[in-house]
Order: C-alpha cells, then structure tokens, then sequence
C-alpha cells in the first residue's frame, strides 16, 4: 500500500501487490486544480499503537485546491473482477464532499483530525479510525473511505469532490474473489512514502 505526501502529476507503473510484486498497473491523468498534496499534520503522525501505519495513509492526500475535484485513472488493472477502495482526507472536519468510481458515486463529510488520533498525534498514541460511507442519497454521514464492488475493465476512474480543500488519500485494488494472498494494489497520487503493511479497519 502507498501513502501519499505530494503529488507531481507523473504517472507510476507497475503497481506493487501486497507481496511487494510489480504488476502490470499503472495510475496516472492526475487531474488536480493544484497539483500539490497536503496533510494533516506536516510532522506525520507516525506509527498506529498497533504496529500498522494507517495514521500516516490518512494524513496526506492529492489536495484539491478549494472547491475542487481531484481524480486519477487506473489503467492495466490485472483482475477480471474487483473491489477498489478510496481513501479521502482533509485537515478540517465536516467538509461535504463525493466520491466517484464508475456509475456510483458516494457523499461524505470529511472526519479531520479525528481519523489520526488528534493533533498533535505522536507515534504509537493511537490508531487510525477508518469509517466507511455507503451512502447515495445526499447525507453526507462522516467518513474517510468508501468501497467500489464488483467492478470489471482493464481501467477505472477515481475523482473526487470536496467543498474547501481536501483530496485523495489512497487506494486499493482488490481482486474479486479474494485471494489468500490478500492481492492488493495501491496508490495515492504520486507516493513517495511506503508501507507494506495490510490496513486493518477498526
């Protein structure tokens, strides 16, 4: 899994699984009103109290600029059918936002500091908090990840809107079944920081 901390628009390829494998799929058509990230807290909050980096994917993201969309393509995905899962962010909490993957598209309100642990977050202080937005209807339930089922095509589309500023976080392609292996690709804008470790949703 990638963390993003900034964002150049050049495309990545060969996408890495979670055995630390390249893959044939590649993320790039970043389209950014801004084409910088930004975080939560520029320090990073570190590593999670359990030993995973969850906090540190949730503190930076592909800002939008302010009143925005952010988005990115995903081309040579290797899997006939698949989930993908986006990860959103913003520094301030209760920003109303979309976001979009095919023909669906689920509405937010942005979480803030309180999907790091706070601010000022240490290392090893807390866990990030991963909630997820099923909704469709224009609630805008606080969240910060929403998941794509069964989708199929070799290339997908992630955008994003949030009202102010915020952005994509991350992003996870999941192969449909499952393998054991937890097969997983992911992205979040132009990565320059890594993890290899799984997410694990509380």
């Amino acid at each position: 899994t990638y963390l993003i901390d900034g964002n150049s628009g050049a495309t990545e390829n060969n996408l890495l699984d979670s055995t630390g494998t390249a893959t044939s799929m590649s993320v790039g058509s970043f389209v950014n009103n801004s084409q910088y990230g930004y975080q939560i807290q520029s320090a990073g909050p570190g590593v999670d109290a359990n030993g995973d980096y969850n906090r540190n994917l949730l503190n930076g993201y592909m800002n939008n600029g302010g009143s925005g969309s952010v988005s990115m393509t995903l081309n040579s995905i290797p899997y006939s059918v698949y989930n993908i899962i986006v990860y959103f962010s913003s520094d301030t909490a209760g920003r109303i936002g979309t976001v979009n993957v095919g023909s669906t598209t689920y509405d937010f309100a942005t979480m803030g500091p309180a999907e790091i642990g706070g601010v000022p977050a240490t290392a090893g202080s807390g866990n990030a908090t991963f909630t997820q937005t099923t909704d469709i209807s224009g609630a805008n339930p606080s969240a910060d990840y929403a998941i794509f089922t069964d989708l199929t095509g070799s290339s997908q589309t992630i955008s994003s809107t949030i009202a102010s500023y915020g952005g994509i976080a991350g992003f996870q392609v999941v192969a449909v079944p499952e393998p054991s292996s937890m097969v997983l690709s992911g992205m979040g804008g132009l990565a320059v920081l890594l993890m290899s470790r799984r997410l694990q949703r509380n």
